[in-house]
């Protein structure tokens, strides 16, 4: 009798989740994943627009400008920056660039853009 009062109140404190609690903890679970997949993809695009939010100074226009020598610098400095920002994967900083990797290489090769000490990217 002791035994069976003790498998009855052991039964009554270790319940099995029922297939309705199984069923809101994945849910719970895949909420979570989706918040966390949407938290990198909002993490990704700021880091991106951050990268393209590079400020205007130049020379004055006052005394006129190279068009020309201007649109290089702002080249070279938004490469530069897709370049330190990926540690130097052409392939990321491409893809951040909205660029083919291939007009990427070329821009580099062709400016001549260089990570300090004279380190070539290519």
């Amino acid at each position: 009798m002791k035994t069976q009062n003790y498998l009855k109140s052991v039964n009554r404190t270790i319940s099995f989740p029922t297939e309705e609690a199984r069923n809101e903890r994945e849910t719970f679970r895949q909420r979570i994943e989706d918040l966390s997949d949407q938290a990198i993809e909002i993490g990704t695009r700021l880091q991106a627009l951050a990268l393209l939010t590079l400020p205007l100074a130049g020379p004055p226009v006052e005394n006129g400008i190279d068009f020309y020598a201007e649109v290089r610098r702002f080249e070279v400095a938004l490469i530069r920056r897709a370049m330190k920002y990926t540690k130097g994967s052409q392939i990321e900083a491409a893809r951040l660039l909205k660029m083919k990797n291939t007009t990427l290489s070329s821009k580099i090769k062709v400016l001549r853009i260089t990570l300090g000490a004279n380190k070539r990217f290519s």
